[in-house]
């Protein structure tokens, strides 16, 4: 019955989403012609967990989507299925989670050619610390990955969430800024790729949205990295 009460109440927050949505104005502003001469082959766009309903109903056709095997998440999957996208479930916790699956099931996805959505700093954070889960992929996948900042004019933020989580109010405009691709270095350790997906997501937010990176700035751990694996990767 738990089950059931929540693939319904998934079902209405779909019509709500996409309700509000629709009254939204999107305009994707690649900031590199590159950003459109990736098309039709593998490439991950990182973006803020904070930033999930903000960007998701601008993602490309058939992305897939990574999601949690939560209860949270089951919310969320009739949402990716009607924006014509691809849930794909699994976890950042550990093998327990479905992560390995999960990772090598997005990995199939963009060998396909097709893009991936990924949250790097979920799904509990720290805001704005990204994982090295998005490195892994872009190794593995020999993939470019794209940084994304979604911008609303108008919205909620929920600021008792780790992740001041967004919501776009009733006819604002959703500004998607998307970055040139980024590659990785030959010899580039995950740690040092991730670190530099987190940084330029953090120079991305405080151009565009600065109030809100303001704001933010007071939930993410303020740590120096002194990790040898964030050193850049050694001249050949």
């Amino acid at each position: 019955m738990k089950s059931l009460r929540y693939r319904l109440l998934g079902w209405l927050i779909v019509v709500a989403i996409r309700g509000l949505v629709l009254t939204c104005r999107y305009h994707r502003r690649p900031l590199s012609p590159e950003v459109n001469q990736t098309r039709g082959s593998g490439r991950i766009f990182a973006l803020y967990h904070a930033h999930q309903i903000t960007a998701m109903p601008g993602a490309d056709k058939q992305s897939g989507i990574l999601v949690s095997r939560s209860r949270d998440g089951d919310i969320v999957v009739p949402l990716i299925h009607s924006g014509g996208n691809i849930p794909i479930r699994g976890s950042s916790g550990g093998r327990r989670k479905g992560g390995a699956t999960a990772a090598r099931n997005l990995a199939k996805h963009l060998q396909k050619g097709l893009p991936i959505c990924v949250t790097v700093d979920g799904p509990k954070g720290p805001r704005g610390k990204a994982q090295r889960g998005v490195a892994m992929l872009a190794r593995k996948a020999d993939v470019p990955v794209i940084c994304v900042s979604a911008v609303c004019s108008r919205r909620w933020v929920i600021q008792s969430s780790w992740d001041r989580f967004q919501i776009p109010k009733p006819f604002s405009r959703i500004d998607l800024y998307l970055d040139p691709p980024i590659y990785r270095a030959e010899k580039e350790t995950d740690a040092h790729f991730a670190h530099r997906i987190e940084q330029r997501l953090r120079e991305m937010e405080c151009l565009y949205d600065p109030q809100e990176a303001a704001a933010a700035r007071a939930l993410e751990p303020n740590e120096k990295a002194t990790n040898n694996d964030l050193r850049p990767p050694a001249a050949a």
